[in-house]
């Protein structure tokens, strides 16, 4: 039996007045490392990994806007004949929002919606790293996916910070 509202328009439609406070704006000003000090769930490592999330949507972002303006990218070329629907610049919305997701969880979007996917993914994978995650990968599609990785694994040596970097992370 479906559910009914009652709309009456007098009602919906009355005159009144919304009262609020004041809100603060770019009020915070807290470092990193007062975070870290702060005993809150922040951590130098989950800093760093969010600043990564954040510069591998906003990579997939970049080859996207180079496939579709330029037709390849890094060499490779591709012919995208539909539009791309950027979002670069939300990184930080869509990695914050992931951040305190679980496997569990789902992210709905739109057509601009490339970041939040690709947190919610790392986030996963984060969650099922020691063996959950293999397993998936093992059985979906026979593997088949997984051997396209392992086959152009890339290098990730450049992704680490050095502890030179990580110092300056926490000013």
């Amino acid at each position: 039996m479906p559910k009914k509202i009652m709309v009456v328009p007098e009602k919906v439609r009355q005159h009144a007045t919304l009262k609020i406070r004041e809100i603060p704006v770019n009020a915070y000003k807290s470092t990193v490392s007062d975070e870290i000090k702060s005993g809150s769930d922040v951590t130098l490592e989950t800093c760093l990994r969010v600043y990564r999330d954040m510069a591998l949507i906003r990579e997939f972002e970049t080859m996207l806007d180079n496939i579709k303006k330029l037709g390849a990218y890094r060499g490779i070329e591709y012919s995208h004949a539909g539009p791309a629907h950027l979002s670069i610049g939300q990184e930080g919305a869509a990695v914050g929002e992931a951040l305190h997701l679980t496997v569990d969880d789902h992210v709905y979007g739109s057509h601009r919606s490339h970041g939040e996917f690709i947190a919610k993914g790392l986030r996963a994978v984060q969650d099922l790293a020691g063996g959950g995650l293999e397993g998936i990968m093992t059985s979906y599609f026979g593997g088949a996916t997984l051997k396209v990785v392992e086959a152009n694994e890339p290098d990730w040596t450049g992704l680490s910070l050095t502890p030179a970097g990580k110092k300056k992370a926490l000013m």
